[in-house]
């Protein structure tokens, strides 16, 4: 009887370790899914949209942004802007 006891162990053991490294795994999967989802509530996302206080190419520029169509564009625009 004491022959099968130590393989036994070693399995248990074994098993213990496997579903250990699983539950962590999914442990990590949950929270950077809720956290990549909290930032998606945060920031809804950007628009570009274009900017009539800013009239000239330069200045446009000068802030950073793209100038198309003689107009100043702004690439990370918010709709709750």
């Amino acid at each position: 009887m004491q022959k099968y006891q130590q393989p036994l162990n070693q399995v248990f053991i074994a098993f213990i370790f496997v579903k250990v490294l699983i539950i962590g795994y999914l442990g990590i999967q949950f929270f950077s899914s809720t956290n990549s989802q909290a930032n998606a509530i945060d920031n809804p996302g950007s628009y570009p949209t274009s900017l009539p206080w800013v009239e000239t190419k330069s200045d446009c520029k000068h802030q950073g942004r793209e100038w198309r169509d003689n107009k100043c564009w702004d690439s990370e625009h918010s709709m709750l802007f």
